[in-house]
């Protein structure tokens, strides 16, 4: 039923070891959360019409029951009138 998930940055730092840290608002099942993804350049190379590419990896760990995900649950669950 909600087979999308969107991340927006609205902050991204240089961290000292060559990362980056992207901060920004993740919106799954439509319940938008302050996320933070590490990204890390993983390689670059020339590709064929001579143009330089930049390969990036990205993580992040999020709680799923944030979002309203629950494993093996009622799908009429609603997360605001429960307790955690």
């Amino acid at each position: 039923a909600y087979p999308e998930a969107d991340f927006k940055s609205v902050r991204v730092a240089d961290l000292e070891d060559g990362s980056y840290s992207f901060l920004g608002r993740m919106t799954v099942r439509g319940i938008r959360k302050p996320t933070t993804w590490v990204v890390v350049q993983e390689d670059q190379f020339i590709d064929e019409q001579g143009k330089k590419r930049l390969v990036f990896s990205a993580h992040t760990t999020v709680n799923r029951q944030d979002f309203g995900i629950f494993w093996n649950a009622d799908q009429s669950y609603n997360p605001l009138n429960a307790e955690k």
